[in-house]
């Protein structure tokens, strides 16, 4: 909560999905536990209701106002396809997990990426062939990569260490800017369609 209380107060609407629906895998610390299937349940549901949340955002907000998508971890590949929508302006990943090559080759948005040194769910071979992908698309992006930081850093960082603390809210920091960026950019464009500027 703490990423989207920094964004709130950077003056955005922030919402946002309980893909876990109340049942985050850190909770679980029983034997036996199998992370996977928990991910496999976890997806089914993310993908019943990622569409419907999305419906209800624009039943309520309209398409007048630009949108800006953020995901972390579990929500990447989420994330991803939001941004396929035509009122989504700009894209932001930190530490994604669950990607693979063809949701960059679809990105036609603007994307930024905070990505740890060290990520078992998105490794540097990984991360190389996703900048490839985004370089031959020249596809419009930014990527942060922070040392010394593991995956999960921008979201729930150890705040003790120095280096994931100044990594995540550098990779906060970014996002805002990214997102502003871009919908600064929108405005613009509209003011100057009608002759203001």
């Amino acid at each position: 909560m703490l990423v989207q209380d920094f964004l709130a107060q950077k003056g955005f609407t922030v919402l946002s999905i309980d893909y876990f629906m109340g049942d985050p895998v850190h909770l679980h610390t029983e034997a036996g536990f199998d992370p996977m299937k928990w991910v496999d349940q976890i997806r089914k549901v993310a993908d019943e209701v990622t569409p419907r949340w999305l419906a209800g955002v624009k039943e309520k907000y309209g398409k007048e106002p630009k949108y800006c998508v953020a995901g972390y971890c579990f929500g990447a590949p989420y994330t991803m396809e939001l941004a396929t929508d035509e009122d989504v302006v700009a894209v932001s990943l930190a530490h994604p997990g669950l990607l693979d090559e063809d949701h960059f080759r679809r990105i036609k948005k603007p994307l930024m990426l905070s990505l740890a040194e060290n990520d078992f769910a998105f490794p540097l071979k990984q991360r190389r062939i996703a900048e490839d992908i985004l370089v031959e698309n020249k596809a419009q992006y930014y990527i942060q990569i922070f040392s010394g930081v593991q995956h999960g850093f921008a979201a729930r960082g150890d705040p003790s260490s120095a280096d994931i603390r100044w990594g995540k809210e550098q990779s906060a920091e970014g996002v805002a800017m990214w997102f502003h960026r871009f919908l600064d950019e929108k405005a613009v464009a509209r003011d100057a369609s009608s002759g203001m500027i």
